[in-house]
């Protein structure tokens, strides 16, 4: 057993040393601290980094498969118009339909391998290149609407008719509406008609515009449909403000919608 001297001094030689090393253990577990703060500052940017490119990934897998059906269309226009049976003094006009269906499937089919060596190329470099659509931060109401009024529209490649109706009864005099327009031309653009749809609630009979460069067209294409129907008769609907920012909407796209009744062509 240590004498009470001997101890006391113990005592008082370990309280020094306690204090000479607190500064540095203070140091420690701050340096600590600050590492784990680092790490998860960097695990969080390898997080979002990563999904931004799943993000990047995901935008461009839907904007292929949007090519993908708009060529679709086009090609199930071209086979209808190219089956139809007409007298021979019309059959200019048939070839002229098909050749305009064919040229928009020709563009189509451009666009879409343009997409995908893009996808290939960035693929080989290693990581997909950000898009205007990711990297651009969401406009608010007022700053979209004020693009939107300022952005000059370019002519769609092609007119899109979506055609809805209220009732299965309408569909057989719908589709053949849609069969006959397919391959004409509203101010020298292509109308595909990608299909009849039914309506999930009672529309208005109404043509609407969802993109600047249909709504640029919204005037021309009412008249030209309405043209073609006996009844009814459609009331154009310009919905660019909802609507016009929407990547899923492909340019040229107009939705018609038939309220319940009889839709009765032109004679």
């Amino acid at each position: 057993m240590l004498p009470e001297k001997d101890a006391l001094e113990l005592i008082a030689g370990l309280e020094r040393a306690s204090q000479r090393t607190r500064p540095y253990l203070i140091i420690g577990l701050l340096a600590i601290v600050a590492g784990f703060v680092i790490l998860s500052y960097y695990l969080n940017e390898q997080r979002r980094e990563a999904e931004g490119l799943r993000r990047i990934a995901e935008l461009r897998a839907d904007e292929q498969g949007r090519k993908v059906e708009d060529l679709s269309a086009t090609l199930d226009n071209a086979r209808k118009v190219a089956g139809e049976a007409h007298p021979p003094e019309r059959a200019d006009e048939q070839w002229r339909r098909l050749r305009g269906l064919l040229k928009v499937a020709d563009r189509e089919v451009n666009a879409l391998g343009s997409s995908v060596r893009a996808e290939a190329a960035d693929a080989k470099a290693g990581a997909p290149a950000a898009t205007g659509t990711a990297a651009s931060p969401t406009p608010t109401p007022s700053a979209a609407a004020a693009s939107i009024a300022a952005a000059p529209a370019a002519p769609p490649p092609a007119i899109r008719l979506f055609v809805h109706i209220s009732d299965e009864s309408q569909r057989p005099a719908a589709e053949a509406l849609a069969r006959s327009w397919a391959g004409r031309d509203i101010q020298g653009i292509t109308v595909v008609v990608p299909g009849v749809q039914r309506a999930r609630s009672d529309p208005e009979n109404t043509i609407r515009c969802l993109k600047p460069d249909a709504c640029a067209l919204l005037g021309p294409v009412t008249d030209w449909v309405n043209k073609q129907l006996a009844a009814p008769q459609l009331t154009p609907r310009n919905l660019v403000r909802l609507y016009g920012k929407t990547p899923g909407v492909r340019p040229g796209t107009f939705e018609i919608w038939f309220d319940s009744g009889a839709i009765e062509p032109a004679r």
